[in-house]
């Protein structure tokens, strides 16, 4: 409940004291629902109520959901601990940040097209989303993004073969997930995907071709994937690259 995003936006401000003319924001794992105002009068104060675009410092922010920012109490608070009551004064906590956005920010953020009670993924990472939004971030998915800077289609021109992975491989690594991504990237240049992971759900779709799925703890014990998972990864890849 006490929780603050105003660390992030120090972060952001002082990446652009320092000179950066890209800053990229990763959403996510957070565990406060304060709707980023923190974050926002933090960058606000450092630059002397400069907004990072106003200093021509693009602003990206990598967000992989939908969930509007008045939201975000609901379908993250739970996942982080939050009762129901907590929920609940959250959520109209989320309410009245939003009703300050639009007071203090309202002109800007309409000039600026942005409608923050509608605003996809302004509720990521307990509404951090709509405060970058209101710095003049903007949102794009985090995959796409990430792989981008990290040149992954360069990496795959070059490969024979792709390993990726995650923790617990479900249905929801293959909607806007590395895995699904990275698999997605992979067939369009033909290649063949070894995927990892600590334990397979029940609910995994049927791969595509030339996709292949290794249960780490099937395989080697759940213990041996928890403590050796390095190992196990090694003798996955050592004997199911040949196979594919």
């Amino acid at each position: 409940m006490a929780a603050t995003s105003r660390g992030t936006g120090e972060l952001v401000a002082e990446a652009v004291l320092a000179g950066a003319r890209r800053v990229v924001v990763g959403l996510g794992g957070s565990a406060m629902t304060d709707g980023g105002l923190p974050a926002v009068q933090a960058v606000l104060e450092a630059l002397g109520g400069d907004r990072p675009v106003d200093r021509g410092v693009e602003l990206l922010v990598a967000c992989d959901v939908a969930t509007v920012l008045t939201d975000a109490a609901r379908v993250f608070g739970p996942q982080k601990g939050a009762g129901p009551d907590q929920v609940r004064l959250l959520t109209a906590r989320l309410h009245e940040v939003r009703e300050h956005y639009q007071r203090d920010h309202g002109d800007w953020l309409a000039a600026a097209g942005v409608t923050l009670a509608t605003a996809a993924g302004g509720g990521a990472a307990g509404g951090l989303g709509a405060g970058l939004l209101v710095l003049g971030g903007r949102l794009l998915t985090g995959f796409d993004l990430v792989a981008e800077q990290a040149g992954l289609e360069d990496s795959l021109a070059r490969a024979d073969a792709v390993v990726t992975g995650e923790g617990a491989l479900d249905a929801e690594s293959f909607h806007g997930k590395v895995v699904g991504g990275v698999t997605d990237a992979a067939r369009r240049h033909d290649l063949p995907v070894l995927v990892l992971a600590g334990v397979v759900r029940d609910d995994v779709p049927s791969l595509p071709e030339r996709v292949v799925a290794v249960d780490l703890s099937e395989r080697f014990g759940a213990d041996a994937s928890w403590s050796e998972t390095a190992r196990c990864v090694q003798r996955a890849v050592s004997e199911e690259l040949p196979r594919l």
